[in-house]
């Protein structure tokens, strides 16, 4: 019988905290969940964490006045 996937990230959100700091959350319980960021909605996404956690606080390389992207994607622990 096939794995059962996992579930998906469900409202994933995004809030400015000051100029160099973007807190991201997002509900899913019991999973590992990736997060990827760009720099546009079609652009390049690149992964900045891993977690099983339900938030991040994202503070690398972060350019005051820039606009990113988010996408979350749960992932099956090997």
């Amino acid at each position: 019988m096939p794995a059962t996937p996992p579930d998906t990230p469900l409202n994933l959100a995004a809030q400015g905290v000051g100029m160099q700091q973007i807190n991201l959350t997002w509900q899913v319980a019991g999973t590992e969940v990736e997060l990827y960021r760009a720099l546009s909605a079609d652009g390049e996404f690149s992964i900045i964490t891993r977690t099983s956690a339900s938030d991040f606080s994202d503070t690398t390389s972060l350019v005051p006045g820039t606009t990113y992207y988010y996408k979350a994607r749960t992932v099956t622990s090997t």
